[in-house]
């Protein structure tokens, strides 16, 4: 989720949904994230919890 973040960034990718979509569509972010096609993108809602909730273990 680290890289997912610093890769919308450096894209100006403010949202998180459109991030997700992103990575969902766009080989080169799934690259740079360290995702293989067959991984599931982490939904937006998984990042919307670990930004309320930083340190909790869910």
């Amino acid at each position: 989720m680290i890289r997912m973040l610093t890769v919308g960034y450096c894209d100006g990718i403010r949202s998180e949904r459109r991030l997700c979509e992103e990575a969902h569509l766009n080989l080169a972010y799934r690259w740079s994230c360290r995702l293989r096609l067959e991984d599931e993108v982490p939904n937006q809602s998984n990042f919307s919890k670990k930004s309320t909730r930083p340190f909790s273990r869910q």
